[in-house]
């Protein structure tokens, strides 16, 4: 198990632990879904990923948080990747990302599909 950053849609970000398995993460960002999607991972940092659903947009999840030019859908989790692998956040990365994503954001249909599209 990793240490792990948890951001959900309306809610502050909490640390919490996932396993370094993919029908886990799976699961992870399937949360309060009937279905199980398929988890992605976008680079946010040198060694730092999100963990999110990868067409949470068409499967109309809700929007979540910007990262990038990109609005996420669903809940996410923040990682460390080191080889291909999950590895704990520090807690200073716990820090760093809870204030950087603690404010709650909402989004457009509109605008989560633009930022697909663009």
């Amino acid at each position: 198990m990793v240490i792990a950053l948890k951001i959900e849609p309306g809610k502050n970000p909490v640390p919490c632990q996932l396993c370094d398995d993919g029908e886990y993460l799976n699961h992870c960002v399937s949360l309060d879904s009937c279905l199980t999607y398929t988890a992605a991972a976008l680079k946010l940092d040198t060694n730092i990923a999100a963990v999110f659903c990868r067409n949470g947009h068409l499967f109309s999840l809700p929007g979540n948080r910007r990262v990038g030019d990109r609005i996420i859908c669903g809940v996410f989790y923040i990682v460390r990747v080191k080889d291909g692998h999950l590895r704990s956040l520090t807690d200073a990365d716990v820090v760093k990302y809870s204030l950087e994503y603690w404010c709650a954001e909402r989004f457009t249909e509109d605008e989560i599909m633009d930022s697909y599209l663009s």
